[in-house]
Order: structure tokens, then C-alpha cells, then sequence
């Protein structure tokens, strides 16, 4: 399958490759089935784009190597709805917002992106009583090239 970016990039994936949301993502409900873009100019970030609107292209990226606390535990509710047994199952992305100039990259911890990677299921969830901010500064050593 293809689909072209607003830029004009053709963008080559695989049925398999579509992630639903059957809820959406935040500001973005509407819009049910994305797939995640490598680029490798632009690591650790990868695309998540959405497919029936290919201009929605958010960065993502693991919260793990850059923050050791976070949390290794959701709501179990949220596990079981995903299909998971465990996080440990899944893959974690939380949404970076990049400024134009790269520095002062910030991460939306409070409401990450969980996927079950055998199912391609995903949901984004607010963790509640948390101390995680929608606006986390990601570690300088983290910024895009």
C-alpha cells in the first residue's frame, strides 16, 4: 500500500503495518488507523501518520531511555482492553513537540500511546494522579540532529 505525504514523500507499508485507534488520539479522534514512519535522519523520533489524512504526522518516540522512572504499570483495565497480559507486551510512544529550531523538545508523559504490537491495537490514555506533565523537556542528549 502507498499514500503520499503533504510534503509529496510516497510512503510504502504493509496491511499489516496499520495501528488502530479505535478511540482516535487526542485532537485527532476522529482519525483511526496510522503507521509508524522511521526516518533515520530523525532518530530517536519516528512518524506516527495517520493514513486517511496523511498531513496528520506526529513525532513519537520510546519515553524509556530518557526517563528511567517512568512508569512500568498502567491501568489494568487499559492492559485488557489493549488485548495485553502485560505492558511488557506492548510498545510505548509518547508524543514530542518540536520546535522549529529543535531545541526545547518537550514529550507528552501524561498521555502516552500504547500499542499491542501483535494485535496492532492502540489507545492513547491519561494516566491519572500522576506527577508526569503533558509538556516533559526531553534531555538535551535526546534533540534531533
Amino acid at each position: 500500500m502507498k499514500l503520499t505525504t503533504e510534503q509529496g514523500q510516497e510512503i510504502e507499508f504493509r496491511e499489516q503495518d496499520i495501528i488502530t485507534f479505535h478511540d482516535g488520539i487526542f485532537g485527532f479522534s476522529y482519525l483511526k488507523r496510522f503507521v509508524l514512519v522511521r526516518e533515520e535522519e530523525i532518530e530517536p523520533f519516528i512518524w506516527l501518520l495517520g493514513i486517511d489524512e496523511p498531513y496528520c504526522a506526529l513525532p513519537v518516540l520510546n519515553p524509556r531511555p530518557y526517563f528511567a522512572d517512568y512508569p512500568s504499570s498502567f491501568d489494568p483495565t487499559t492492559i485488557a482492553r489493549l488485548g495485553l497480559d502485560s505492558l511488557d507486551e506492548a510498545l510505548l510512544l509518547v508524543v514530542a513537540l518540536v520546535p522549529p529550531a529543535g531545541l526545547g523538545i518537550t514529550v507528552n508523559l501524561l498521555a502516552p500511546i500504547v500499542i499491542n504490537h501483535h494485535t496492532m491495537i492502540g489507545a492513547q490514555i491519561i494516566l491519572s494522579n500522576s506527577h508526569y506533565q503533558a509538556k516533559e523537556p526531553l534531555p538535551l542528549a535526546a534533540t534531533m540532529p
